[in-house]
């Protein structure tokens, strides 16, 4: 792309958020942020004209690449056309990312719920969880991050969560991690044997008429790339069923083929099914399905609307994905 370093202009910007912008999960003060001048596919410019290979598609969501022609040109279109529209309207861009995200998602899958961002998509699967079940427990794991509002944040299991702990009826459990064993396991199936028969005893012991919903990180993806050994979804997933418990697969970093799969959780077979799934798709959208019990529940609830300008980019884009996609292209 055509560029021309503007160091002075990179001052500027740099002086205005460090006077202006407050960022999250940083100690203000210490911070001095790259002031990023331009984009294009993998690469990030500076002011000074140095280029950047984007190796962590940022928040892991630009993952077709910055300034994608299609995009842009399904973005411009749209926002010509109808930019934003309330919740209790229908609208031909929403109603097609749905469909095409419902056909993705699996056979059990029946409708989308589209949110505002990834800690919010949680929010409300918690919510639904505790609705539909009627129980007000939520286990997740220690090695986890699941957003930074509120009970999102209690969910998460990194320090993080440690001074913002304001929502209640959340327990935290040892997830599957085969290289720093808590089970002392010594092969990945011994670890899955042993972490699901604690998960196992964690829901009897918190009392299984309590418990409404386990949240899980389908690929664990802040707390260190975890991949879950083999059969540990499955397992999970059968004792969701046997205790009446909602899972909730966490797809923000995982979804959309990052792991070869449109969604992670359907690379351990079908019987790893979700009753819900958040998932990230370009331009940070964030989606949540259910499963078709638990949409019929909703039937009569209210939901919130998406962007429609945001919606082109999955309506548009959802080809077969490769045998292994990396995140970054």
């Amino acid at each position: 792309m055509s560029f021309s370093p503007d160091p002075a202009e990179g001052k500027r910007v740099y002086d205005l958020d460090r006077e202006y912008v407050f960022h999250s999960w940083s100690a203000q003060g210490a911070l001095n942020p790259m002031c990023i001048a331009a984009t294009e596919g993998s690469y990030v410019w500076d002011y000074d004209g140095n280029k950047w290979l984007d190796f962590s598609s940022q928040l892991v969501n630009v993952n077709i690449g910055h300034q994608h022609p299609k995009v842009v040109a399904a973005i411009q279109e749209q926002a010509a056309k109808i930019s934003t529209i309330a919740p209790q309207h229908a609208n031909d861009k929403r109603g097609e990312a749905a469909q095409r995200i419902v056909e993705l998602a699996g056979p059990n899958m029946a409708k989308v719920f589209f949110t505002n961002g990834g800690a919010d998509a949680v929010e409300n699967a918690i919510r639904m969880a505790r609705i539909h079940t009627h129980k007000h427990k939520v286990l997740s794991t220690y090695r986890s991050y699941h957003g930074n509002t509120g009970a999102a944040i209690t969910a998460t299991g990194d320090p993080r969560r440690w001074p913002n702990e304001y929502a209640s009826q959340h327990v935290h459990f040892f997830g599957p991690y085969p290289y720093r064993s808590p089970f002392w396991s010594d092969s990945p199936e011994q670890e899955t044997e042993r972490a699901l028969q604690h998960l196992e005893q964690v829901i009897q012991f918190e009392g299984p008429n309590t418990v409404g919903a386990i949240i899980l990180e389908s690929v664990v993806g802040t707390a260190g790339i975890l991949v879950p050994p083999p059969g540990y979804l499955e397992g999970v997933r059968a004792l969701a069923d046997k205790y009446e418990i909602v899972w909730i697969a966490d797809e923000t970093m995982s979804g959309f083929a990052r792991t070869g799969k449109w969604f992670a959780f359907q690379n351990w077979a079908g019987p790893a099914r979700s009753d819900r799934v958040r998932q990230g798709i370009e331009l940070r959208l964030r989606a949540r399905r259910w499963r078709g019990h638990l949409g019929r529940h909703r039937e009569d609830r209210s939901t919130i609307a998406s962007s429609p300008a945001a919606l082109p980019t999955p309506a548009i884009r959802l080809p077969r994905p490769p045998s292994l996609r990396p995140s970054m292209r």
